[in-house]
């Protein structure tokens, strides 16, 4: 898994992977006119596939996160986002628009004058997920007899960042929206999870 593949000043990119003859839609990236991020993950948005949600804090130690009893629990009803936005500074975890936002992060991020991790998204295990009709923008192969979970990294760079220093054996995907970079990282996460997302509580900025 060495694999770069870049879009430039597109308005975002869908990620797909072919696991054997099998394609897999893992969810899409956005760039808006007003210089706002969103990412919506499929897992998080068709209730057919994950019919609810659970929310509360998690602990990250030894290179794995450690989940506590979840706090809340949500219907995915019409799904999910992440959306970052430049003139709030905010980071929003939200029911699509216009439903309730469920989690803010404030954090000084725009302009953008250092790379710093959004977030992380485990997916299903490979062998679990379901066929994709979506073939557009970024399919790139996995190898079939890997049926573990996958993690993706999403980290946001300077618009002249010359080097991203990528990850250890990922396939990157490099998304050039006017204002800033977006990296995209795809792991073998070598554990069985459930569909997760996880990004920092406080308002640090750094990979």
């Amino acid at each position: 898994m060495d694999t770069k593949i870049d879009f430039k000043n597109t308005k975002g990119f869908r990620l797909v992977i072919k696991w054997g003859e099998k394609k897999i839609d893992l969810g899409n990236i956005e760039f808006k006119t007003d210089g706002s991020l969103i990412f919506v993950s499929k897992f998080h948005s068709d209730k057919s596939i994950e019919p609810t949600i659970e929310f509360g804090i998690s602990r990250f130690k030894d290179n794995q996160f450690h989940s506590h009893v979840p706090e809340k629990k949500y219907s995915i009803d019409d799904g999910f986002h992440i959306s970052l936005h430049p003139k709030s500074q905010k980071m929003h975890f939200r029911r699509h628009f216009p439903g309730e936002i469920l989690y803010e992060r404030s954090l000084n991020w725009f302009p953008v004058a250092q790379p710093f991790n959004l977030l992380y998204f485990y997916t299903l295990p490979l062998d679990l997920c379901k066929e994709s009709p979506k073939t557009e923008t970024f399919i790139t192969p996995v190898d079939q007899s890997y049926k573990d979970s996958l993690v993706l990294k999403i980290d946001i760079f300077p618009r002249d960042t010359k080097e991203h220093f990528p990850y250890d054996n990922s396939i990157y995907v490099m998304g050039y929206c006017p204002n800033y970079l977006v990296r995209v990282s795809v792991m073998l996460a070598k554990q069985r999870t459930a569909a997760l997302l996880y990004w920092p509580e406080s308002s640090e900025l750094e990979l």
